[in-house]
């Protein structure tokens, strides 16, 4: 006689096309994680920008107000990330990242039509890589490429830092 026990965790909520998160119009900011999500391969999801390794998709699901250019990004994931932005009415590809093993956070930016139906997919780039992930929707927005400033106030040394290297 043996005891076996089983944790049994459910994928998460969005794992599914038919179940993605509602964005609201003006954007949002979500923590999810991937471990046990999907990929739909057999009902006909395509490969996020492409990758055919990538694995467990999540999906969002966005319709703006107005049109907008808008910067959707994966800043602050703890895994190597591939995004994927489609139209719902035939989920043709608006933008796509591929930049795997490059960076480990993906981000784009495209202009986005009022009132058209948006699906945006946040996957891992392999089986490898599945765990937290964070997925930032910001109509407006654009990626910030200022240099961080750093002022050394103490001690009093009078040193400031402007470029990207400490």
């Amino acid at each position: 006689t043996n005891v076996v026990t089983y944790a049994v965790l459910p994928p998460p909520p969005n794992d599914y096309f038919t179940n993605a998160t509602k964005v609201p119009s003006g954007g949002g900011l979500y923590l999810e994680n991937n471990r046990f999500a999907t990929m739909e391969t057999a009902l006909g999801e395509p490969p996020p920008a492409g990758v055919s390794s990538a694995a467990g998709s999540l999906w969002w699901a966005w319709t703006p107000v107005s049109s907008t250019n808008v910067f959707v990004d994966t800043t602050g994931s703890s895994i190597d990330t591939v995004l994927a932005v489609y139209t719902l009415a035939t989920l043709g590809s608006v933008a796509a990242t591929n930049d795997v093993g490059l960076r480990k956070q993906a981000y784009l930016s495209f202009n986005a039509q009022g009132g058209t139906a948006y699906r945006i997919t946040v996957a891992s780039a392999s089986t490898n890589s599945m765990g937290s992930l964070q997925l930032r929707v910001t109509p407006g927005g654009q990626l910030d490429t200022t240099p961080p400033q750093v002022l050394v106030t103490s001690p009093l040394s009078g040193i400031t830092v402007t470029t990207n290297l400490i």
